[in-house]
């Protein structure tokens, strides 16, 4: 059986965004449960994802190039 390096870089990426999705879950349901508003956990939920989405990216896609 061969490997596909398309298939694998996808399921990498696919891996990587489901996690970072996690994180900005997690910032959501703290923010909102410190008292914030639904629209500012929201904001501060997307922060997180964008914020953790490119450091996590360039982290494995190093990890999976080596």
């Amino acid at each position: 059986m061969s490997s596909n390096p398309v298939m694998f870089r996808a399921l990498v990426v696919a891996l990587c965004i489901t996690l970072v999705l996690v994180v900005g879950l997690v910032a959501g349901v703290l923010a909102f449960a410190n008292g914030s508003r639904p629209a500012g956990a929201a904001l501060v939920a997307g922060g997180a994802f964008g914020g953790a989405l490119a450091p996590g990216m360039s982290v494995v896609s190093t990890l999976c190039e080596a």
